[in-house]
């Protein structure tokens, strides 16, 4: 009778994971999983994050990172869940090919606490600049990335069409899914941040990015419009696209430029596509956009990467608290 148990169990859980898209079991775990408030060391998870290596290794690249965040945060749970081959492994793998490819500063706009804030700027020597606008989440990656000595500017800031402050809607689902565009998730609440645009950003600091990571939660069209100097520049750009929010508007935006699309996959080289199309399923929700056609170079790069995260697969390892 136990194996009959056991078996059922088993089934279930595979039956789960194959029917259930991989954001929306995110989500329910997030919601399920409430932080500690019993003990305050309790509240904080520890754990070794152990970073994908090539061969031969990038110069200064680390072998782990140590993420100390509260335990409420969804980014840092799933990282020590699954290790970096569990969180979007193709995307990271398409973004360090890209980082290690292309020139100038990265901007990762919408970057919660990593994982591409933290695991690239340990493995490469480049510029890079996260922007992130909630204050407890910004606060935990400045404190990951000053832990780890890592070279990551840390930008308080929202980013869209205008600059000034706007209201940013936390999200029920998960502090993943926070948008500044209402009613796209049901919120727990609000709060005011401060906003900016790519143009005013680049234009005051003299930073402009050679690759751009958005994920904003439906308002990639704001960023990119907020972007005119920046997009004259032809940056390489790696996107979310949720499937009917955003496709018609990105394709107004990037078609006219000259930009290529490609859906990121786990097949490489990623194939151009003449249109963008959401993926429903969530399963593949992120793009590259070209601003040229992508060298077999990069591709090599890109397939590097991904064997390089396949061979770190598995969980982190976990810091005990000192009592």
């Amino acid at each position: 009778m136990p194996q009959l148990v056991t078996a059922f169990v088993e089934a279930t859980k595979r039956a789960y994971r194959a029917l259930v898209p991989i954001r929306v079991r995110r989500g329910v775990r997030a919601r399920l999983t409430p932080a500690s408030a019993a003990d305050p060391r309790a509240a904080i998870r520890r754990f070794d994050l152990p970073l994908p290596s090539t061969d031969p290794p990038a110069v200064g690249a680390r072998a782990s990172i140590r993420i100390e965040a509260p335990r409420g945060l969804f980014i840092p749970k799933e990282l020590e869940r699954g290790g970096v081959q569990g969180y979007e492994p193709d995307t990271m793998a398409v973004l360090l090919g890209l980082a290690e490819w292309c020139p100038g500063p990265i901007f990762d706009v919408g970057a919660n606490v990593g994982p591409f804030a933290l695991v690239a700027p340990a493995l490469l020597d480049r510029p890079f600049f996260a922007f992130e606008p909630v204050p407890d989440i910004a606060d935990a990656l400045r404190s990951i990335v000053a832990r780890n000595g890592l070279a990551c500017t840390i930008e308080q800031l929202a980013v869209g069409d205008a600059t000034g402050t706007a209201t940013l809607y936390l999200s029920a689902a998960s502090d993943a899914s926070n948008s500044l565009r209402p009613g796209f998730r049901t919120p727990t609440g609000k709060i005011e941040v401060p906003l900016t645009t790519l143009d005013a950003y680049a234009s005051r600091t003299g930073v402009w990015p050679g690759l751009l990571k958005i994920d904003t939660e439906t308002t990639e069209p704001a960023v990119l419009r907020g972007a005119t100097q920046v997009l004259d520049r032809r940056p390489w750009i790696v996107c979310e696209v949720l499937s009917g929010w955003t496709e018609s508007e990105l394709e107004s935006q990037l078609g006219p430029l000259g930009y290529r699309y490609f859906q990121i996959s786990d097949e490489i080289p990623l194939a151009q596509k003449a249109a963008i199309v959401g993926d429903p399923t969530l399963r593949h929700p992120n793009w590259l956009f070209a601003p040229s056609d992508p060298e077999s170079s990069l591709w090599a790069s890109v397939s590097r990467w991904r064997a390089a995260i396949d061979a770190a697969a598995g969980p982190a390892t976990r810091v005990a608290t000192s009592r």
